[in-house]
C-alpha cells in the first residue's frame, strides 16, 4: 500500500507492507475489491462472486485498516453508515439519508439495477430506481426523437450539437477515446432511430489522438482538438457519406512514437471553444499551472497565443465551455474553472498569470489549496 503526502510545492510517497485480509471464504476468489474513506478511517470492501460470473455475487466482507499494526481487521457493523461503491467509493450517514444503515450499495458497468447488501443478515436486495431503460437523451430533449446506442454503454470522450436539440436538423456528434491507429465517431441525425458509427483510420500512426474535451460545431463541421494541439475536422454530407480530414495545424505539442503510451495516459487539461466564427483552444498543465490560449488563425491554419481576451470571460470545463462578454468591469480577460477555495469561486487572470478569488486574497499559480467538482458545467442563461 501506498501513502502520499500532499506539502505545498511537492508530494512524498511512502510504501507499507500490508499483507492481504483474511478471508472467510478462503477458497474462493475475491473478483473485486474496494478502498472506502470513512469518518477520517480507511476500509477494504471485497465482493465475492460465484466462479467467472461476475454478476452472481455470494457475499461482501469489510475490512478496517488497523494504522498501528499496518493489518487489515474485519467489520462485522458499518453502524449509521452505508457505503457506495464504484469507480469513485464514498461513505455517508444513513440517518441523514433517510434509508437503512449498516449496508453497502453498488451496481455493475452497463447495469441500471441498483443492488443492496445488508450486513445485519447477509441478504442482496436488488431494484430498479431508474426504469428499465436508460435513454442517452430523453424524448423531451430531442422533440420525440428515440437515441440509442448500438449494444455499447455510453462511452464518448466528446460530444456536440450542430443546433439546439429541439432543431428538426439538429445534428449529435460524439467520438470515443481514441488508441493511435482509429478515431472512432458517432453521428446522431433528428428523426432517426440508430446513431451512424465510423471507424476512422489514422493515414499516419498517432495521427490524432482526441483530447478530453468536447467537439465544437462551426459552419457545418465538428472541430475535434486532439492532444497534442491538431484539429480534426468532420463534416456529414449526408447520413452515410462523410469528410474526415486532420488540418495541417502545427502541434502544440510533440511527442515521437514511443511517447504514445505516456500520452494516452496524461492527464492534461485541454479545452476548445468557439465563439462568433473564431475558435480558441486552452491547455493547462499540472495542477493548473502555464495556462495558454490559443486562437485558430483561419487563414494560415495555425495556432497563434493569446494574451489578452479584452472584455471577454472564458468559462472551461470538460462538459460545456464558453466565451461571454464580461458583463461587469474587473471580470474581463480571467477564465473560470469549476474550482473551490474553500467557498469561492476560482478564476485565473491573463494580465496576472495567477488565480485568485473573489471576497479574499487568495493568489497562487497553480490548484494548491483548491478543490475541484469535474462534473460540473456552466449554463448560459437567457436574459
Amino acid at each position: 500500500m501506498a501513502a502520499v503526502d500532499v506539502h505545498d510545492t511537492f508530494l512524498s510517497l511512502k510504501l507499507h507492507d500490508v499483507k492481504d485480509p483474511k478471508f472467510s471464504l478462503p477458497y474462493v476468489a475475491c473478483s473485486s475489491s474496494f478502498m472506502v474513506e470513512s469518518c477520517g478511517e480507511i476500509f477494504k470492501v471485497s465482493r465475492f462472486h460465484l466462479g467467472v460470473s461476475a454478476k452472481i455475487i455470494l457475499t461482501l466482507e469489510v475490512f478496517k485498516l488497523d494504522l498501528s499494526k499496518m493489518d487489515w481487521v474485519k467489520v462485522e457493523s458499518l453502524g449509521d453508515r452505508v457505503f457506495l461503491l464504484g469507480e469513485s467509493c464514498t461513505s455517508l450517514s444513513s440517518t441523514e439519508l433517510g434509508v437503512k444503515g449498516n449496508c453497502i450499495y453498488f451496481t455493475f458497468r452497463g447495469c441500471t439495477r441498483l443492488f443492496k447488501f445488508d450486513m445485519d443478515d447477509g441478504t442482496i436486495t436488488i431494484t430498479l430506481p431508474c426504469g428499465r431503460k436508460i435513454q442517452l437523451l430523453g424524448r423531451t430533449v430531442l422533440g420525440g426523437a428515440k437515441l440509442r446506442t448500438t449494444g455499447l454503454w455510453y462511452c464518448f470522450q466528446g460530444i456536440s450539437f450542430s443546433a439546439p436539440p429541439t432543431s428538426p436538423d439538429c445534428i449529435v456528434f460524439g467520438h470515443t477515446r481514441s488508441n493511435g491507429k482509429y478515431v472512432n465517431v458517432s453521428v446522431y441525425h433528428t428523426g432517426e432511430d440508430d446513431w451512424w458509427e465510423y471507424c476512422i483510420v489514422n493515414e499516419v500512426p498517432i495521427e490524432f489522438l482526441t483530447a478530453n474535451c468536447n467537439p465544437v460545431f462551426w459552419d457545418g463541421v465538428f472541430y475535434c482538438l486532439g492532444k497534442d494541439g491538431k484539429l480534426g475536422c468532420f463534416h456529414s454530407k449526408e447520413e452515410d457519406v462523410y469528410e474526415w480530414r486532420v488540418l495541417p495545424v502545427p502541434a502544440i505539442i510533440s511527442w515521437s512514437p514511443s511517447m504514445l503510451y505516456s500520452v494516452l495516459q496524461s492527464s492534461e487539461w485541454q479545452f476548445l471553444v468557439e465563439y462568433n466564427g473564431e475558435i480558441l483552444s486552452v491547455s493547462v498543465g499540472f495542477v493548473g499551472q502555464h495556462v495558454r490560449v490559443y486562437k485558430l488563425d483561419q487563414s494560415k491554419m495555425r495556432w497563434v497565443g493569446v494574451t489578452s481576451l479584452g472584455d471577454k470571460v472564458l468559462f472551461l470545463s470538460h462538459i460545456a465551455s464558453i466565451l461571454v462578454p464580461a458583463g461587469l468591469k474587473g471580470k474581463e480577460n480571467t477564465i473560470y474553472f469549476p474550482r473551490f477555495h474553500g467557498k469561492d469561486n476560482v478564476f485565473y487572470s491573463l494580465s496576472s498569470g495567477n488565480y485568485h478569488c473573489f471576497g479574499s486574497k487568495h493568489s497562487r499559480q497553480d490548484w494548491i489549496d483548491t478543490s475541484g467538482n469535474l462534473e460540473s458545467t456552466w449554463i448560459q442563461c437567457k436574459k
